[in-house]
């Protein structure tokens, strides 16, 4: 059977599905189906159940699963659960101990995303990041490895960024693997990343990356070999009964407790989100391509 190029419109995913479920419905309403009736179009399986078709796209609308073939940092087969965020959240403590021993180098931000897109890419999920040059996504054509996402999302993306990529969340719930981020009053935006990598009762524990100020002051020295300002990551703890923060035995009161800090948690439901869209516009490329080569 073949169906005429449709128009679809809608603001948001969900509106241009609900757009693209009618117009299909009217084009197929005059098959009289039957219950269970499955017909393909153009590639694409349509199941007829409960007087309706309904598009089956490869178990990702029942069981939350995507698999895609094509090219992008990684092949993303699963979609973030309370099981996977879950697992990262166990990870992360192991991870940046890894980093840590190692005497790997990091800046802030650079440390919170390193941690992530290494969970995300040994478990098939997506991430994507939005910042001031572009909207970076594990599936992007653009991208071939997981290195060169990593290396393309690390070179653009700093602190205020990671605002805009994470929910609000209050820091009495901080788990492992959420972030602690510090507005700079006077430079009036984020500043400055901390990762969550224990808590209990009384103490919330973080890693961090930073400046190597020590290499900054001379700049003059840097050889090809070490050309990145990252610092060798640091501890340090917060007491939740009064927000007093300790590093290095310098300590700062009240600083959990105060405005200039805010608790952030990754925006998973957004990765998933982002990674439906990604594959919905994929098949629509991949449709219209080959009624062009058809010459429809």
């Amino acid at each position: 059977m073949h169906i005429p190029k449709l128009e679809i419109k809608g603001n948001t995913l969900d509106e241009a599905i609900a757009d693209l479920k009618s117009k299909l419905e009217s084009k197929l309403s005059s098959k009289s189906p039957e219950e269970g009736q499955i017909m393909v179009i153009n590639g694409e399986k349509y199941r007829y159940a409960e007087g309706e078709w309904t598009i089956l796209l490869d178990e990702a609308v029942v069981l939350g699963k995507v698999s895609v073939k094509s090219s992008g940092a990684w092949e993303v087969k699963n979609q973030w659960t309370d099981s996977y965020i879950s697992s990262y959240r166990d990870f992360v403590s192991k991870r940046a101990g890894e980093y840590q021993k190692k005497n790997e180098r990091y800046t802030c931000e650079d440390l919170a995303i390193d941690l992530l897109i290494d969970f995300a890419s040994k478990h098939s999920l997506p991430v994507s990041f939005v910042n001031l040059s572009g909207v970076y996504h594990t599936s992007s054509e653009k991208f071939q490895s997981v290195e060169e996402f990593r290396s393309a999302v690390l070179t653009s993306t700093g602190a205020p960024d990671l605002l805009h990529n994470t929910i609000a969340i209050s820091k009495e719930e901080l788990q492992p693997g959420d972030i602690i981020l510090h507005y700079s009053e006077s430079k009036k935006r984020v500043n400055h990343t901390q990762v969550v990598v224990n808590t209990d009762s009384e103490i919330i524990s973080i890693k961090q990356g930073n400046f190597d100020w020590g290499l900054i002051r001379n700049s003059a020295n840097i050889d090809n070999s070490r050309r990145y300002i990252g610092s060798m990551i640091q501890d340090g703890l917060y007491l939740k009964k009064t927000g007093d923060y300790y590093r290095d035995g310098d300590k700062t009161q009240g600083l959990l407790n105060s405005k200039i800090t805010y608790g952030r948690e990754w925006n998973f439901d957004e990765f998933n989100s982002n990674q439906k869209l990604n594959e919905a516009y994929k098949k629509a490329k991949k449709y219209f391509e080959n009624k062009k080569n058809k010459g429809d």
